[in-house]
């Protein structure tokens, strides 16, 4: 398992380009980390996407970030992706659940604090739009639940730029918060 950073701090300032690359280079530090351990032992499973630009894209749809630093983290991620220092995941996992699971999983963790977890259960919705938009140029990618077993899938191209940018460009971009 190539587990997230933990806590970071990003640099203080609100310029969304240096923002942006400052977390497309960090993203890409995790990215490596699972390309090395899936040289080494033949798999690596991210606990979320490494491309973390679903982030920004929830958060520009419930109006809380512009739009314009969601097109930055998109403009670093691709220059990222162009150079192999990301890419796109080769099976996503996303299991979506429904309002009164969440409430029951919060519950039964006790482990975790769930600080931002009045903010993440609204990402439910816009993350379906999100990989539905990937499900749709590259079918088979995302699986929409967590299966028994682990799949066996290859993508054909992690770097697709073509695929990345016409995932991009599909995405909606209406608010709805």
């Amino acid at each position: 398992m190539v587990a997230e950073h933990g806590p970071i701090t990003g640099p203080s300032t609100t310029d969304d380009r240096v923002l942006a690359h400052f977390w497309s280079d960090l993203n890409a530090v995790r990215w490596r980390a699972a390309v090395d351990r899936e040289q080494s032992v033949g798999l690596a499973i991210c606990d979320t996407d490494p491309l973390k630009l679903h982030y920004d894209y929830c958060l520009a749809r419930l109006g809380l970030c512009s739009w314009q630093r969601f097109d930055a983290g998109v403009e670093f991620a691709a220059l990222a992706l162009e150079q192999h220092a990301l890419g796109i995941a080769d099976v996503v996992l996303c299991a979506l659940p429904d309002e009164a699971t969440l409430a029951r999983q919060r519950a039964g963790d006790s482990g975790r604090r769930r600080g931002n977890f009045q903010l993440h259960r609204r990402f439910g919705p816009l993350l379906r739009d999100w990989y539905g938009a990937l499900d749709v140029r590259d079918p088979g990618r995302v699986q929409w639940d967590f299966p028994e077993t682990l799949p066996q899938r290859r993508a054909a191209d992690r770097y697709d730029m073509e695929l990345f940018e016409a995932w991009m460009g599909s995405l909606p971009r209406t608010v709805v918060g």
